[in-house]
This record gives structure tokens, C-alpha cells and sequence, in this order.
């Protein structure tokens, strides 16, 4: 196959493959893990340390079970640290990452229902989601969405069992604080809105938007083409997988939140500025509370923090000029693009695997692979990742495909080139092949050649007077010699020829000075001891390369050039070197006389010939 098919092959199967894996297709565990572990990383990196003040943690920390009791705390004691936080420190918004599934003491539950009636207070609901089976407890109420238009198509998620709040809190915003852990425990997704016995459940961090007015009470869910849904809410659009999972922006650092324990809050006679206007959510840290989760941010930390990521992502999107600008990047157009630069780069990929600029190769797969990562991150956080970074997979694929291919192609070349010149050429051009490792010496081409001939005289009548043995072994060593004085001056062996040989000088290499050094060699092959010789050369265009038939092949030269040589053999003297017109004009550094015009077998015309003088 040529050169040129098998890169092309494996640049049309990684554009397919491109294609596959940015089809919304399941991918294999150990890419789908490779996809999450980049994408962790992203968030790790793009996190900003800048101090968020627009949600707030209120912290049920260790400090704050010593102060104000263990857990769980009297309901009067909760509702003491709501009213603190709406009447004295005056924030936007609360929302409990707490589930009340039982009555407490009748005062405090009293005291929290007429801050629910008063105040954007969000109780918390969960459900159970995918194998978890949560057992039934408390009561279960949605507030918002009010209304859902929901396309065909639309996958959604899908609770078993409940634990809400008890009977006796009538609250007039709830949110889910349900998750789903990937299967190495991180949690990276949630569903914005859930469905549980005929009732649509919005997460935390949407309800407690909603609860202050933010939201219209109706939702769109539409399919988001490639794959995936977006769900629109007047300011808002977010895009989740085909099973309705929003992948959750963790764009702030661990640094970036600001904590306050909730005994200062609960005992403070001052406002606390950070509180004011702030959206607070309540959680707890506390290792005996047991609410920590493993996130792409750390091991383990409070689920608060989840909700407080979730929902500084949600106030980023409601306070941009155009709210909508991010998520019209979340579709076609972001698909389009990188599909488009990832058959880019794989067109580059091919175009250097076929003109053997490996190490460009090489350069460009990182360069693209890593590049259109880190667009694909840039335009759509990581809610499209699976989508989206199919392509810098199949670049690198490709590459090392076209690589291995090419390793492969290097050394099935190297030895069709040692096998076919090992014995022919001198070891640095044999060596100077192999470093150049192409196939282009072997194919046959029309090349400037200057042939040469050498015939021992005499060898016939050495072979009547010597035993065969001592005859070959004679042979043997003047063809050593001669072979060796050829390499010498850089010429290439083409066969043997009984008593003699044939050689030629500008292939597989040529040099300016081919001329010279091949009469040079003729001079040293005429001063060696042994047999006399005869020495034709002669200078012309022939057909050069790997050629024979399917039974037999050799590298060797064919053409009118290679009969004149080998009559300018027969036509010289013993000891004797005959030129033709052709290579004498060439020489440079040797003095060459004209011997006259000679009849030579098979030519029409005489034939100019020349000697050294």
C-alpha cells in the first residue's frame, strides 16, 4: 500500500472515531474516568481564589456544637439563628441544608413556620437517586416549578423514597439537596429538577433563586442537540446530560468561600457585614454531623459547599448582561468547531506522516490534543465534556496510530535497503540510506549514471593451469580487492560478472564529482596487483532501482549506457582504461587524452574515445 494510503485510512477512521465519541454515545469506563479526571482538574485549575460574596456559609462547625449544644439542636435554637440572620443581619435569603423529618418542641417549630411564612426560608428535601433507596420520613411539597413545558425526548431524573420535612411545617419554598456520586464517589452531578410522585422537585440552589423572585414559575425542558437538554427558566439556561444531571460548575476555590460559624451568627448583638444581603446556606462541617462529600475541590468537605457552588454558578449567569450568551456555546456552534479543528489537525497529522515529518507530527497531536481540551473547557465548562473532548481523543489516537504505522513502514524499508545494498555500496552511503529510511532508492527512476566495467585478462588460462579450488580462491580475492577500491570512491556494485564486474557511480546517491571519483577508482583498480584488467566507463541517463521479475529482484541499471561501458571494456587494452566523450567532459581533476574514434559492436556510428593521460 503507498505511503500516502495508511495515514489517510487512519485519519478517516479518527475523524469517524471523533464523530463516535462526540455523539452523545456512552463512552468505555476508562475513557468516561480519563473525561472526569480531566475534568476535575479544569475545575482545579480555573477556580478562582477571589472571596465570594454573594453566598455565604453558615457553618454548624465543631466550635458551634460546643457552644450551643450537640446535635441534632432543640427547634428553638435553629429558629433563633433564622431570626438572627433575616432581623439582625439582614440577608437576601436562607436555605436549610438541613432535613426536619420530625416534630421537635412545639415553640421552636411554631417560631420556624412563622419565618417560612415570612421570609425567603428554604426547607430541604431528599430523595433517593439511582440505587440508593431512601426511606420514607416527613412530608413532601413543591412550590416551584408552578408549570414545565417539557419536549419529547426529554430523559428525567427519577426519585425513590423521601425524607422531607414533618407535618407540622407548612413552608412555602423546598429544594432537593439530592446528588449522584460517580462510581469512584465524587460528586460532580446533580439533577436540576427531579420527579417524584407526580411532582417536579427543583434542587437547592434553584429553589432558593426562585424563592426570591428570580425565576418565572414556568420552565421549559428541551433536547440540546447533540446530545443532552437545556432547561430554561426566564434568565436562566442549563445544560444537563441526556439523563437530565447538570454537571456542577465548581468554579470557586476552597479559599473563595466565606464561612461563618453559626454561634457567632446565633449570638451576635451586632450585624455582621458579610451577612448583609448575602444568600446564606446553613450546613454543617462537623465530622459527627456526618454531611461531608468527596468533590473534585477536595476529598472531603461540607455538602454546603456543593449547593454554595451550584448556586454562585446560577447568581454568575442571572447577573450577565445577556444571560443566555454562555449557553448559545453549549450546542451546535461549540460542537461544529471543535469538529472542524479536530479534522484540522488530523489533515496535519496525515500530511506529516506522508512526507515523514515525524517530529512535526508528534508537536502538532500535543498541540492540537491539548488545545482543543482546554477550548472545549473554556466554552462549556465541563456540562459538555463527553461531547466535546472526543476530538483531542481521536488526535491522539490518530497520531500515535500514524506513528506506530510509520515506525513499522521505517524498518520494513531499513531492511529492504540493508538486504538489497549491504554487499553493493560503501557503509557510510548504506548508513545514510538507513538514517534517511525512504523507500525512494528502491523505486526505479531515470537517473545521470556513470557505468563502469572491469575484466580480468588472462583468467582463462589461469583456470587451465590452477585447480578449481586454488582458480575460485584467486577469483575471489582480485573481486575483493576491486569491490573494495570501488567503496572506496563511492561507487555502488551492481553484479558480478564472472571474471569482472559491473558498477556505477550516482545512485543510490549522487555526487557533483561522480565523474572523477569514478575514474579514480578505474586508476587504483588499474595499479592493484593480480590479473591484469580491462576498463570501460562511460557516462549517460539509465533506468535505475529495484528491478527483476516476481522471482528474482536487484537494485541495478539498465540502459544504452550500460552497453557502451561494457563495449569500451572489450575495445581497451590490457591494463588499459577506455572513456567515453560523455564522462570525459565531465572530469575535473584528472587530465584525459582522445585515443580516436572506435567502431564498437552494435553502434551505427563510431564512438569518440578517451584515456588518461
Amino acid at each position: 500500500m503507498g505511503l500516502w494510503r495508511v495515514p489517510l485510512l487512519i485519519g478517516l477512521a479518527s475523524s469517524l472515531l471523533s464523530l463516535l465519541l462526540a455523539s452523545g454515545l456512552p463512552w468505555p469506563g476508562t475513557l468516561q474516568r480519563g473525561a472526569n479526571l480531566l475534568g476535575d482538574q479544569w475545575h482545579r485549575v480555573s477556580a478562582t481564589d477571589s472571596l465570594e460574596s454573594r453566598v455565604v456559609i453558615v457553618d454548624i462547625d465543631e466550635a458551634s456544637l460546643k457552644a450551643l449544644g450537640s446535635w441534632p439542636w432543640e427547634r428553638k435554637t435553629l429558629a433563633h439563628l433564622l431570626t438572627q440572620l433575616f432581623e439582625t443581619h439582614q440577608v437576601a435569603a436562607i436555605g436549610l441544608d438541613l432535613v426536619l423529618p420530625e416534630p421537635r418542641d412545639r415553640e421552636g417549630d411554631a417560631a420556624i413556620q412563622q419565618l417560612l411564612e415570612r421570609y425567603p426560608l428554604v426547607l430541604s428535601q431528599a430523595f433517593g437517586l439511582g440505587q440508593s433507596q431512601a426511606a420514607d420520613a416527613g412530608e413532601v411539597t413543591s412550590n416551584w416549578p408552578k408549570t414545565v413545558a417539557l419536549a419529547s425526548g426529554i430523559a428525567i431524573a427519577q426519585a425513590s423514597g423521601h425524607v422531607g420535612h414533618h407535618a407540622g411545617l407548612q413552608p412555602r419554598c423546598t429544594g432537593h439537596i439530592s446528588w449522584l456520586p460517580e462510581d469512584d464517589g465524587v460528586v460532580r452531578r446533580l439533577p436540576p429538577l427531579l420527579r417524584y410522585r407526580d411532582q417536579w422537585q427543583a434542587t437547592l440552589s434553584l429553589a432558593v433563586l426562585a424563592c426570591m423572585g428570580l425565576l418565572p414559575d414556568q420552565v421549559k425542558l428541551e433536547p440540546r442537540w447533540p446530545a443532552g437538554q437545556v432547561l430554561s427558566s426566564g434568565v436562566l439556561d442549563l445544560a444537563s446530560d441526556p439523563q437530565g444531571f447538570w454537571s456542577i460548575p465548581y468554579g470557586r476555590s476552597n479559599q473563595a468561600w466565606l464561612s461563618v460559624p453559626s454561634h457567632l451568627a446565633y449570638d451576635a448583638r451586632e450585624p455582621i457585614t458579610a451577612l448583609r444581603g448575602a444568600v446564606v446556606l446553613i450546613g454543617s462541617s462537623a465530622l459527627g454531623v456526618s454531611d461531608r462529600v468527596a468533590t473534585p475541590m477536595a476529598a472531603s468537605q461540607a455538602g454546603v459547599v456543593v449547593h454554595a457552588q451550584a448556586t454562585a454558578a446560577l447568581l454568575d449567569q442571572v447577573s450577565q448582561e445577556n444571560p443566555h450568551a454562555q449557553s448559545d456555546w453549549l450546542g451546535v456552534k461549540a460542537w461544529l468547531l471543535i469538529q472542524l479543528l479536530s479534522l484540522l489537525g488530523i489533515a496535519l497529522i496525515v500530511l506529516c506522516c506522508r512526507y515523514r515529518r515525524y517530529l512535526s507530527l508528534a508537536l502538532i497531536s500535543l498541540l492540537a490534543s491539548v488545545s482543543l481540551a482546554l477550548l472545549a473547557l473554556l466554552l462549556t465548562g465541563t456540562h459538555q465534556l463527553q461531547l466535546l473532548g472526543g476530538p483531542p481523543i481521536a488526535i491522539m489516537l490518530c497520531a500515535l496510530a500514524s506513528l506506530g504505522w510509520s515506525l513499522r513502514n521505517e524498518r520494513q524499508t531499513a531492511g529492504r535497503l540493508r538486504r538489497l545494498f549491504a554487499d553493493y555500496v560503501p557503509a557510510n552511503v548504506l548508513d545514510h540510506l538507513l538514517s534517511e529510511g525512504s523507500a525512494q532508492p528502491l523505486t526505479p527512476s531515470r537517473e545521470q549514471l556513470v557505468v563502469m566495467f572491469v575484466d580480468a585478462v588472462g583468467s582463462t588460462r589461469l583456470a587451465r593451469q590452477e585447480s578449481p579450488e586454488v582458480f575460485a580462491q584467486k577469483l575471489r580475492g582480485q573481486l575483493d580487492t576491486w569491490t573494495s577500491l570501488v567503496h572506496q570512491h563511492g561507487g555502488t556494485l551492481d553484479k558480478y560478472l564472472g571474471d569482472g564486474l559491473m558498477v556505477f557511480w550516482g545512485a543510490p546517491l549522487s555526487a557533483a564529482d561522480d565523474a572523477d571519483r569514478a575514474l579514480e577508482a578505474a586508476l587504483a583498480i588499474q595499479a592493484a596487483p593480480g590479473l591484469s584488467k580491462r576498463i570501460g566507463i562511460a557516462c549517460g541517463e539509465a533506468l535505475v532501482g529495484d528491478l527483476g521479475t516476481s522471482m528474482r529482484r536487484s537494485y541495478t541499471a539498465l540502459g544504452e549506457v550500460v552497453n557502451r561501458a561494457e563495449r569500451l571494456q572489450r575495445e581497451a587494452p590490457a591494463d588499459g582504461i577506455l572513456l567515453d566523450q560523455q564522462l570525459a567532459e565531465r572530469i575535473k581533476r584528472h587530465q584525459v587524452e582522445a585515443c580516436g574514434a572506435r567502431s564498437l559492436p552494435g553502434y551505427d556510428r563510431e564512438v569518440e574515445t578517451y584515456r588518461p593521460s
